[in-house]
């Protein structure tokens, strides 16, 4: 299933973003959410990475800052060996170039003032790729490549279905050729036959257009589907890393299990009830001690509830943040 060549194209390191929370006359920020706290990983050409984990994890938070679309409180974003962030400005316009996201929702990220081919074509125009008219011949090209037709060039947002108006922000994010597509839960929104249309589609954008897909998303069997190595989320921090294989067969954070036992199924009597998870996810701004899933873990230790444990290396390229495993 692994399509990647083995070739390292983004690499993130230790990547934060808190946003302050103001409070009193003069607004100073006493505390911070931790939206994304200390991430590291890196994503291979020609390979889709998952990240997974329960609404208001920071997914989509760290999948807006490896497009570009924030800047970090700290750390930074290597592309090709060049910082995303810390080049100089004219680096930046052509870094901006190479990493493009599809948005979750399709009925909020298109402008409903611009047509199909307005909206397409934007990209181009701001980069000052080639002329108008090969500008054209190239945003109807890149309709036919989602499945929309070239006499819907000249019209409105609101004339589409969910699932085209999804194509036409696929086709946006193909038009300036990017090396990274940052897919942030493209299938939410959508009915699942148009789902299932959509992941046929992005499959056969990747091989027919050489992309590398962080690929956002709560689904786990879609993941399953889509993704060769998959990242767990929780609270701002990777809790586990490994292949689609080792996170599916062989879980070993707390949290993957019980993410996994979650996954409706089929078979009378499979719901793992044992796996349930109790309690609610931690107020970012006021994080536990410790691991933060200590308190909803049933093996958690009187080490988890004092110290963060590192990301540890299980085996090959599968890690996870658990003392249980250091």
């Amino acid at each position: 299933m692994n399509r990647s060549n083995g070739s390292e194209l983004i690499k993130v390191q230790d990547l934060a973003k808190y946003y302050p929370l103001h409070a009193g006359i003069f607004k100073k920020a006493k505390v911070h959410i931790l939206a994304v706290d200390g991430v590291s990983f890196a994503l291979n050409k020609g390979e889709t990475f998952g990240l997974v984990g329960e609404s208001g994890c920071g997914k989509s938070t760290l999948g807006r800052l490896v497009a570009g679309l924030e800047p970090p409180t700290k750390g930074d974003i290597y592309l090709e060996g060049e910082s995303i962030y810390y080049s100089r400005r004219t680096q930046k316009l052509e870094l901006a170039r190479k990493i493009q996201i599809i948005f979750q929702d399709p009925y909020a990220s298109l402008n409903p003032r611009q047509t199909v081919g307005s909206i397409i074509g934007e990209g181009l125009e701001i980069h000052r790729v080639a002329t108008p008219k090969e500008r054209k011949e190239k945003v109807i090209h890149l309709m036919k490549s989602v499945g929309l037709h070239e006499n819907h060039f000249t019209r409105y947002p609101h004339e589409f279905s969910g699932g085209q108006r999804q194509r036409i922000g696929i086709a946006r994010a193909l038009a300036l050729e990017p090396k990274l597509i940052v897919c942030d839960e493209p299938l939410s929104s959508l009915d699942v036959s148009i789902q299932a249309q959509v992941i046929n589609l992005l499959l056969d954008i990747q091989e027919q257009f050489d992309l590398t897909y962080l690929f956002i998303s709560h689904d786990l069997n879609v993941v399953r589907h889509m993704c060769d190595r998959i990242a767990v989320m929780y609270v701002g921090k990777l809790v586990e890393v490994g292949t689609n294989k080792e996170i599916y067969d062989t879980p070993k954070h707390p949290y993957t299990k019980a993410l996994l036992a979650s996954v409706p199924r089929l078979t009378p009597g499979a719901f793992r009830r044992g796996l349930v998870l109790k309690g609610d996810v931690p107020n970012p701004a006021s994080p536990p001690s410790g691991c933060y899933f200590h308190p909803r873990c049933r093996q958690a230790m009187d080490i988890c509830k004092g110290k963060m444990p590192d990301l540890y290396s299980v085996e090959g390229s599968h890690h996870v943040r658990c003392w249980l495993y250091s």
